[in-house]
């Protein structure tokens, strides 16, 4: 006995996946799966973009142990930060969303100009931080500290101006003006 797919199932009973008007049709799913993803993205955006601000506020530039532990701390919170970007380009691309697309790419380029900056600072408190350390034990969990800030420090960039760039390299193309027409400027 021959078993029929499951797309030809839908077909008999007349629930195409390309019907419009049928709730579950794939275009009325994919259309709000996307949105769910995008709303999912917002609220990770605004939740990174708030862990990173009570983060490094106030600034207490000059601090070796706060400047230490708030860029460990910042990089701690990228990913968060960095999946609001992500989920929020994705749905825009999704969507063609160009303006959406265009602005999430924006904040990973942002983002990753902040990583670059606080690593700087970061590798400028590194002599001194190490310096202080006389307990072996302290010294290892510094260790730990520095290497993992350092990976951060590399993949995050890598990863964020990737997306961005494959994004923005995929945008939809702009939709044409209604009763815009393209061609010849002329008389004619």
């Amino acid at each position: 006995m021959r078993s029929r797919s499951p797309y030809s199932r839908r077909a008999s009973m007349g629930l195409s996946a390309r019907n419009p008007a049928h709730p579950t049709s794939h275009g009325v799913v994919t259309e709000f799966g996307w949105q769910l993803i995008a709303i999912l993205g917002a609220l990770f955006l605004v939740l990174g973009l708030w862990d990173v601000a009570i983060t490094w506020y106030p600034l207490q530039v000059g601090n070796l142990e706060w400047e230490f532990g708030t860029i460990s701390e910042f990089f701690d919170f990228l990913p968060l930060l960095g999946l609001g970007l992500t989920l929020t380009l994705c749905a825009g691309l999704a969507r063609g969303a160009r303006w959406v697309v265009r602005l999430a790419a924006t904040g990973l380029i942002l983002v990753t100009g902040m990583i670059l900056l606080a690593a700087v600072l970061y590798a400028t408190d590194l002599p001194a931080a190490l310096s202080a350390m006389t307990n072996q034990s302290q010294m290892t969990i510094l260790k730990k500290a520095i290497a993992k800030s350092t990976g951060q420090a590399i993949l995050y960039p890598i990863g964020f101006l990737w997306v961005a760039v494959a994004g923005l390299g995929r945008l939809p193309s702009p939709r044409p003006l209604e009763g815009h027409r393209s061609g010849g400027g002329g008389n004619g």
